[in-house]
């Protein structure tokens, strides 16, 4: 265990976000203008047609999210404020992705 690396866990999902989306055309991000806090900008810069900055409006975010996995796509929704995402009734029945950190 002494050779394991530590590494922040925003750290790490950015890196993840970004290596999915070199593997599937499919993923998009969406983030509330915190994209340097999640490390979304990982993503961001590998993909700029493919993240969106939904501004601080974290609901709109995930109705965005919501709305782009009925046309098959992948969306992320990343955020740092656990407490202003509302989960919206029936979301679990769709392929979106939310992350609070």
């Amino acid at each position: 265990m002494a050779d394991v690396k530590k590494i922040a866990t925003r750290d790490s999902y950015g890196n993840m976000i970004a290596a999915l989306g070199a593997e599937h055309d499919d993923i998009l991000v969406l983030d509330a203008d915190l994209a340097g806090a999640t490390k979304t900008s990982t993503f961001l810069k590998a993909f700029p047609e493919r993240h969106f900055n939904c501004g601080i409006a974290e609901a709109g975010m995930i109705v965005a999210a919501a709305g782009a996995s009925t046309m098959g796509l992948v969306p992320f929704a990343s955020t740092s404020s656990a407490g202003q995402i509302t989960v919206i009734p029936g979301m679990e029945r769709i392929n979106a992705k939310s992350s609070q950190h």
